[in-house]
């Protein structure tokens, strides 16, 4: 809605005269609504985002579409580079953008958990680890699913018959979604149960692997559905 919005307050400063007042408005009204978008980034699971976003793949505006497709394929990849930086403890060297997320998904936690001990209470430490784990893999399983619904619309938007714009912002969001999917797992073995082994109960490691190649087998299908769009983009003539 902020999006849509955002287009629409454009649209109508676009067709008056553009005075002094018209511009400053305009612009604090895209201030504005960044931030609600940047909030929204934030405080949303990827799973429940992805699904708001996908209604702007079918909007008139083709504006409106590119930057629904750039808004998916750059929550993907935060949720890919989030994920590698858990895998190597790398918490302190995250962008600010991604301790934001982080922040967000602890509060989350922090409130499941507050009903949860309400109702439960427990001192166990393991439980607790073990809770957090399968939240981790819920929202994994959420976030495969949202992105495989949209792949045959993406497939669509990066068709040969597609403009070039919406073309090369469809493909970077395939793009993302394959980074994001692809690989059932993050450097080899060995190097991952080092990581996690001083502070992962047992079991950890393994579960967190076995959700991972989980959720790259169930998007390997709709993934792969995509190589024709993808491959029949590459007589565009267009070089992007």
């Amino acid at each position: 809605n902020a999006l849509v919005m955002l287009r629409a307050a454009a649209a109508a400063t676009d067709a008056v005269s553009r005075t002094e007042g018209n511009a400053e408005s305009a612009a604090k009204a895209e201030r504005a609504g960044r931030r609600v978008l940047a909030a929204l980034d934030g405080l949303l699971a990827p799973g429940a985002y992805l699904r708001a976003i996908a209604p702007l793949l079918e909007h008139d505006d083709g504006r409106v579409r590119r930057k629904a497709l750039r808004l998916i394929a750059h929550r993907l990849r935060a949720a890919a580079a989030a994920e590698a930086a858990r895998a190597r403890g790398a918490g302190k060297t995250q962008s600010r953008r991604a301790r934001s997320r982080a922040r967000a998904q602890a509060h989350r936690q922090a409130s499941r958990e507050k009903r949860k001990n309400a109702e439960t209470p427990t001192t166990d430490a393991s439980l607790d680890a073990n809770g957090d784990e399968d939240v981790l893999e819920e929202e994994l399983a959420d976030e495969v699913s949202a992105a495989a619904s949209l792949m045959p619309r993406l497939a669509s938007l990066a068709g040969a018959d597609a403009g070039a714009s919406t073309r090369a912002a469809a493909l970077g969001a395939l793009e993302a979604a394959a980074v994001r999917f692809g690989s059932a797992d993050f450097g080899n073995d060995a190097e991952r149960s080092s990581l996690t082994a001083k502070t992962a109960p047992p079991g950890h490691d393994e579960s967190s692997l076995k959700a991972r190649r989980e959720a790259s087998a169930a998007f390997a299908a709709p993934l792969l559905a995509t190589t024709p769009a993808m491959v029949a983009a590459l007589g565009a003539p267009a070089r992007a």
